[in-house]
């Protein structure tokens, strides 16, 4: 019984922005440790994915939120594994689309 946490490559794209936005010249360590904190909750769904609300623009998957940026994931129940797929990141203001 094995609970694993798989990135899009969507997924990886957002954050990929996400982390380009945030670390822009002249940004400062707050940013560096809002990434640090999307990435530490991300890892940590292997866990604590099942507590999460439901996404409402996407019925399918959970949404959690971590500094105004939103994770969208979906669980995958496979035999006995569970499979977390990290599908999108949002900053503050993003639309889901």
């Amino acid at each position: 019984m094995a609970t694993r946490v798989f990135w899009t490559s969507a997924a990886a794209r957002d954050l990929a922005r996400v982390q380009e936005w945030l670390t822009q010249p002249g940004s400062g360590q707050r940013a560096h440790r809002i990434i640090r904190r999307i990435k530490s909750a991300t890892d940590a769904l292997a866990t604590t994915a099942h507590r999460y609300a439901v996404d409402p623009g996407r019925p399918a998957n959970r949404r959690i939120i971590i500094a105004e940026h939103v994770v969208s994931f979906r669980l995958v129940i496979q035999d006995s594994d569970t499979l977390i797929f990290i599908e999108r990141v949002r900053g503050p203001g993003q639309t889901g689309s």
